[in-house]
């Protein structure tokens, strides 16, 4: 959980074209977070924080990864996140 109150995540979301599995550490720690009551707003700041910049660091690609991976994290998410 200590990922959420990262500031700077540049490295990690720099390789997730090419290292697919970085997409995965973030999902999967939004999905545990947000199990977690005192979580939530962590997990939405973090969310809208990173969200953007993986657009950005898309941008140029076919961006298959990037939709399969927000497709399936949006249902896993508690409603309070979503």
């Amino acid at each position: 959980m200590e990922i959420l109150g990262t500031e700077d995540l540049s490295s990690l979301t720099e390789v997730t074209t090419t290292c697919p599995l970085a997409l995965e550490i973030l999902g999967f720690t939004w999905i545990n977070a947000s199990a977690i009551t005192t979580e939530v707003q962590r997990v939405r700041t973090s969310i809208d924080h990173l969200i953007p910049k993986l657009l950005v660091v898309f941008e140029g690609t076919d961006a298959v990864t990037f939709i399969d991976f927000v497709g399936s994290l949006l249902p896993r998410l508690t409603p309070e996140v979503s």
